[in-house]
């Protein structure tokens, strides 16, 4: 079965292989960039929005994928976690570019651009909850 993954150079950050327990992710619908322009003299809009390029062009996404482990007792329960910041954060300060494989969409890759995370705890079960953005279009890996 696919695993999450973050690559970068040659290497790989794969929580799922440090413990962590994939739950979920979700990841953002394509935003179309609409560019709509009034003429003098006529009536209605023209589309602009494949002028530039010659297609059509879209915002950034977002994937939001969360792990879990379980962790008994207070002391040290922020070490797993600071571990995978560290790990992640890695990647995006190499100066290599990051990409994310999807673990919903395994032959898919996505150029990541940032990231951001969130840290929850519900007893002994630790949640982090690892939100990328992405450029807008995926490539299909084979």
């Amino acid at each position: 079965m696919a695993k999450f993954k973050i690559t970068y150079n040659t290497t790989n950050v794969i929580p799922e292989d440090s413990g962590w327990v994939w739950c979920s992710e979700t990841i953002s619908a394509p935003s179309p960039r609409y560019k709509f322009v009034n003429l003098g003299g006529a009536s209605g809009s023209v589309d602009m929005s494949k002028a530039s390029s010659g297609s059509l062009l879209y915002d950034d996404r977002e994937i939001k994928v969360t792990f879990a482990r379980c962790k008994k007792g207070q002391d040290g329960w922020l070490d797993n976690v600071v571990a995978l910041d560290t790990s992640v954060s890695s990647a995006f300060s190499s100066g290599y570019t990051v990409y994310i494989f999807p673990k919903t969409e395994s032959n898919i890759k996505y150029t990541a651009k940032a990231f951001t995370r969130e840290v929850s705890r519900d007893g002994i079960i630790q949640f982090v909850t690892l939100t990328f953005r992405i450029a807008p279009d995926g490539t299909a890996v084979s």
